[in-house]
């Protein structure tokens, strides 16, 4: 299935079946659109890993899946791979690493993950926190989705 053929529907579906906590459901309804490509799917599949909802949680799926999804531009998807940098969940602590998709997700302007992003800062050193921004030029460069 492409992204023309995923519906909003599809994704209602599973969304309405997470709040119900319904999650066989939910995984029978994103995880086809994940796989597919749809972001938000991705994005949610991370979260369900993360937090163990209807899965064993798992870091290192959740990262995968929040991946997916950030790569495609999804700021939610950013900001969780910032904060699980930060935590050292899924792979191990790296404030560089977190800073930097901190950095991605803040450049939709949302003011509490700009100011998180800020108090990482304050963690780096100079050199680190150039190589941090850096590394966030780069992804821009490799991935920009039109910020």
């Amino acid at each position: 299935m492409g992204h023309d053929a995923i519906t909003s529907d599809e994704h209602e579906k599973g969304y309405a079946a997470y709040h119900n906590r319904q999650y066989t459901i939910v995984l029978q309804e994103f995880r086809p659109l994940a796989e597919a490509g749809f972001a938000a799917a991705q994005y949610n599949l991370g979260v369900m890993h993360r937090e163990g909802n209807g899965v064993p949680q798992d870091y290192v799926a959740a990262s995968q899946w929040f991946a997916r999804a950030a790569e495609q531009g999804l700021a939610e998807a950013q900001y969780n791979l910032g904060v699980m940098s930060l935590e050292g969940q899924g792979a191990p602590q790296d404030y560089q690493t977190a800073h930097m998709w901190l950095n991605i997700a803040a450049m939709g302007g949302d003011e509490g993950t700009v100011k998180f992003r800020d108090l990482v800062a304050k963690e780096l050193t100079t050199c680190q926190l150039g190589a941090a921004q850096k590394m966030a030029r780069e992804w821009f460069a490799k991935n920009y989705t039109g910020y």
